[in-house]
């Protein structure tokens, strides 16, 4: 979670939108607001936003909620990092046309190991 939060140079004035909080996101929220970003904590669950508040979200969407999520997009410009940290890229991809929009950065951070193996023809 550090290096592409560092890659990206992430500081005060930058928003980052971390998709999924679980070990790996929670991770990324708590490294993106210590280095002074605003950060938008996203999930499917919405038992999770206590948790992300507490560690330091200063937003929670719950990603099944579309018209929060369409209000959301319209709120991220290209100083936003989106990383989402799913277990699978295909969790991430709803959120990331509606939230992550075309001027966001977009670092996945999952390792979809099933979609790779299952691509590569090895399964």
């Amino acid at each position: 979670m550090y290096d592409p939060l560092k890659y990206h140079d992430v500081k005060a004035g930058m928003s980052v939108a971390i998709v999924g909080c679980g070990g790996l996101g929670s991770m990324g929220l708590q490294l993106a607001k210590a280095m002074g970003a605003t950060v938008t904590a996203i999930s499917t669950s919405p038992q999770k936003e206590a948790g992300a508040r507490k560690m330091g979200a200063d937003h929670f969407l719950l990603s099944t909620d579309a018209e929060a999520m369409g209000k959301a997009a319209k709120t991220f410009e290209s100083s936003t990092l989106c990383l989402p940290t799913t277990n699978s890229c295909r969790t991430s991809e709803p959120s990331r046309p509606t939230v992550c929009s075309t001027m966001c950065v977009f670092a996945c951070v999952c390792l979809c190991v099933k979609d790779i193996v299952g691509g590569c023809g090895l399964a």
